[in-house]
């Protein structure tokens, strides 16, 4: 049993609107959340995380590591925000108590603690040498990348289709490092901040900007008022380009995944569309729910690891849609989500659908 710290939370005026609307709703956003899909328990609901948190702010429950553990199981994909009447900032309203709570001592359990930058990759990986085009962007590649040789080998393929077409990029020089998203979701804000200049530092040049993939550190970027010095989107770097792109024949059909950083957080479903209309040939299927109502299978989160059969669950549902759509291809912004609806679809034996992620359909071309 831990002592618990007596923390003051405190929260803006829509984060406190939100804690008292959200305490007060008959649980109308359940069925938008994957945590509660996956867990299916009423703890891990938008309004059992909100309403447990109402009551820590009301002195009502310890402010203790039981309270820190619980508000951990949010994946801050912002699906619950998205179909709220009101707009609560449910996410954002958890994540400001775990920094508050983390930042007053109260200890972390341990199974959330982020180790290093908290990206998962193995310490000590540098990116492999790649051509120095003129003009040439910095390729802030997403940490799900770097996490074997086999994705390194992936990653360096994109690259060199890329300068073929006149569109070049180039990787950093150096270790690598994370971008800090998961040290913020844990509630490190000042870990996160420095991990976010880190991963900044690795295009030390002004200009030509740089392209990442990873949707989560750029919105980490614009949200939360980081110097991101005009970095871009590698979605919205292929839009600008996208008459370089060869265009495909139209005899594949393909279904679209809106990732929930690329697409209900940075608003990139359209660019998504646009490119994968053109390199395909053939305008995509939405699945039954898309746009900023798509669902969210949370694999961009610590939560995927740690509940891991849960987060299995989740991902299993948006993989369900999207075979009902009877589509050859299932594309989708998100590296993280793409491995874990490869994974879905090896240990199922499904061979009828093939996913792609942004370098597979770069490769493809």
């Amino acid at each position: 049993m831990t002592h618990a710290l007596e923390v003051d939370l405190k929260f803006d005026a829509r984060q406190q609107k939100a804690l008292r609307y959200c305490s007060l709703c008959p649980r109308l956003c359940r069925h938008a959340c994957p945590v509660a899909h996956g867990e299916a328990r009423e703890t891990s609901t938008p309004w059992g995380l909100m309403r447990l948190l109402r009551l820590a702010e009301q002195g009502v429950v310890p402010t203790d590591q039981g309270l820190l553990e619980t508000l951990n199981h949010c994946v801050s994909c912002g699906r619950c925000q998205s179909y709220c009447l009101h707009e609560n900032p449910v996410a954002e309203t958890l994540a400001s108590a775990r920094i508050q709570l983390v930042s007053a001592g109260v200890p972390e359990p341990e199974r959330w603690a982020p180790s290093g930058d908290g990206c998962g990759v193995p310490g000590g990986v540098s990116f492999p040498e790649t051509s120095q085009e003129p003009g040439a962007r910095v390729w802030l590649a997403s940490c799900a990348h770097l996490k074997s040789s086999e994705r390194i080998e992936r990653l360096l393929a994109a690259a060199s289709v890329m300068a073929r077409l006149g569109i070049p990029v180039r990787l950093p020089s150096g270790s690598f490092s994370g971008c800090g998203f998961n040290q913020l979701s844990a509630g490190h804000l000042e870990a996160s901040q420095a991990s976010w200049s880190a991963f900044l530092d690795m295009s030390p040049e002004p200009e030509p900007y740089a392209v990442t993939d990873c949707a989560k550190s750029l919105w980490l970027a614009r949200q939360h008022d980081h110097e991101n010095r005009g970095t871009l989107h590698l979605l919205e770097y292929l839009v600008a380009h996208v008459d370089e792109l060869p265009r495909g024949s139209g005899t594949l059909t393909v279904a679209v995944h809106d990732a929930c950083f690329p697409s209900r957080r940075l608003g990139l479903g359209g660019q998504l569309r646009e490119v994968v209309a053109h390199v395909i040939g053939s305008p995509p299927i939405d699945l039954f729910e898309s746009g900023q109502n798509a669902r969210c299978c949370g694999s961009s989160s610590a939560w995927a690891d740690v509940c891991g059969d849960a987060h299995e669950r989740s991902v299993e549902m948006v993989m369900q849609d999207a075979l009902d759509t009877g589509a050859d291809l299932f594309v989708t912004a998100s590296s993280e989500c793409a491995f874990a609806f490869k994974a879905y679809l090896e240990a199922n034996e499904i061979s009828r659908l093939q996913v792609v992620d942004l370098l597979d359909l770069i490769i493809g071309v």
